[in-house]
């Protein structure tokens, strides 16, 4: 392991960090599985009520997505950047490389989701 002080007050910062992405990836995989066999349930029960449902609630989520994530994404990208840069104490520095690194991988999800809702948006009026 490094000597150095950066690396030494990056070390538990990052590890946190890989931890938390571990700790949502898995959380993710649970819940898609459960969900995904409540929605073949709510799909078999009435398919026609299934889709104008998920239909509001996509609408719903990319109306309220948008600005919401840009925001908040925006608010601790500064926040981040001025803890590093006022705080001038590696373990301060570490910690907001560590939020910025946690919120552009969120960044990342996010586009993806965006862009998935918007296929999946697609899919049920052509269902419709």
């Amino acid at each position: 392991m490094g000597n150095t002080p950066q690396f030494k007050a990056a070390f538990i910062p990052l590890v946190v960090v890989s931890i938390l992405h571990l700790a949502t990836g898995f959380g993710m995989i649970l819940e898609y599985t459960s969900r995904q066999k409540a929605y073949a349930i709510s799909a078999e029960a009435n398919i026609e009520e299934f889709t104008k449902t998920e239909h509001k609630n996509i609408d719903k989520f990319i109306k309220s997505y948008y600005p919401a994530i840009r925001i908040v994404n925006i608010v601790f990208i500064i926040g981040a950047l001025l803890l590093i840069y006022i705080v001038a104490t590696p373990i301060g520095k570490s910690i907001g490389i560590g939020i910025i690194i946690t919120i552009l991988s969120v960044l990342i999800m996010d586009y993806f989701s965006e862009e998935r809702s918007h296929d999946y948006r697609n899919f049920l009026e052509r269902q419709i």
